[in-house]
């Protein structure tokens, strides 16, 4: 198993899907920029899906969300499952996925459990 653990992100590869979990910290974009480039040394440019768990984030910077949603960013993701704290935050993200559809097929979830069942489907 492939593994990674660093001041801000754990990831695990299991079964194929890469799992992290962000851990209590404000994201800005130099710490997005070194995520993704540890996130791509386990990823050897290959694509893979991957669930995200942001529920400890305590926020981000928008500089890092756009760098986190570019296609630099996202060059070995084949599809995101985002675990968030709300159902209220998955509604709103799936009405705003309407208008401003994803690079790559992305949802929100409360649970990883539902995240996986969509990563599978």
């Amino acid at each position: 198993m492939l593994k990674l653990d660093s001041d801000y992100i754990k990831i695990n590869l299991i079964d194929g899907i890469y799992y992290g979990h962000y851990k209590s910290i404000v994201i800005n974009l130099r710490i997005a920029k070194e995520i993704v480039k540890e996130r791509q040394k386990l990823t050897l440019g290959k694509k893979h899906p991957f669930i995200v768990d942001i529920r400890e984030v305590k926020g981000f910077r928008m500089d890092a969300v756009k760098f986190l949603s570019g296609s630099e960013s996202m060059d070995d993701v084949s599809k995101l499952g985002i675990v968030v704290n709300s159902k209220f935050i998955v509604k709103l993200y799936r009405l705003f996925s309407i208008v401003a559809p994803p690079r790559i097929p992305t949802n929100l979830f409360t649970t990883n459990k539902d995240a996986k069942e969509w990563i599978y489907s």
